[in-house]
């Protein structure tokens, strides 16, 4: 048996199956059975002087997205954790934003989203609260991606150090580790070698990276990677 956990797959065939319409497929986002959007956060320019060894240049973290009426759509970190009070949406722990309605040239967007935000130490670093404000969050969309990878804008805010980061996500979750080498991103998988289908879209350009964000906040095992994006949005081959 392969050594890392299996992805569910029925969730995620379902998720990239086609739809064969004249009518414009709708704006997706992929729910919260795929266990999230695995992300890699970039910072870009400089951090202010004497944030330089607050502000991570490179970090992950996984967002879960889920869809309710009117295109709402809202969305929790995993490094922000529940309040003992969980289950009230006005929680500032989660980010509220509205889906746009069609794809325009492929994709949909979320133009704003509320501040996410807590006042614990996710990141272990000494920092008094951790803060995201995500932007201009760009879904690739159609039939054929129904919103399985997104490009956002998010200021990241770690005590009182701020910084703007460039946001890329997948789903199906890579969070805690899902590959020992390119093989195991197959989205095919090769069952005779024990190695289940990675469930990610065909169309992406993936490989097994061990990076140091990838492992420092998402597996914990220099040994284990995750599948991820090697080329930038959209991420295709």
């Amino acid at each position: 048996m392969h050594p890392l956990r299996p992805v569910v797959l029925a969730a995620v065939l379902a998720s990239l199956a086609g739809c064969q319409s004249a009518a414009p497929a709708p704006c997706l986002i992929q729910r919260p059975s795929l266990g999230g959007y695995t992300m890699k956060l970039t910072l870009q320019g400089t951090p202010p002087a004497g944030c330089e060894a607050i502000l991570p240049p490179i970090f992950g973290d996984n967002w879960r997205l889920d869809g309710y009426s009117d295109r709402a759509i809202y969305m929790k970190s995993d490094l922000i954790p529940w309040p003992p009070e969980g289950g009230n949406p006005n929680l500032p722990v989660l980010g509220k934003g509205t889906l746009s309605e069609e794809p325009v040239d492929g994709i949909c967007t979320i133009p704003d989203v509320t501040e996410m935000e807590t006042d614990v130490d996710p990141l272990g670093i000494g920092q008094p609260t951790l803060a995201y404000h995500a932007h201009d969050m760009r879904f690739l969309s159609g039939a054929r991606y129904q919103g399985a990878e997104f490009e956002a804008t998010v200021e990241v805010t770690l005590g009182s150090c701020t910084g703007t980061y460039q946001a890329q996500a997948l789903t199906p979750t890579q969070t805690g580790g899902t590959c020992l080498s390119d093989e195991d991103c197959n989205p095919f998988g090769d069952p005779a070698a024990g190695r289940p289908p990675s469930g990610i879209n065909p169309d992406f350009a993936v490989a097994c990276t061990k990076e140091a964000w990838a492992v420092d906040y998402l597996t914990g095992d220099p040994d284990i990677g995750i599948c991820f994006f090697t080329q930038p949005f959209p991420g295709l081959k």
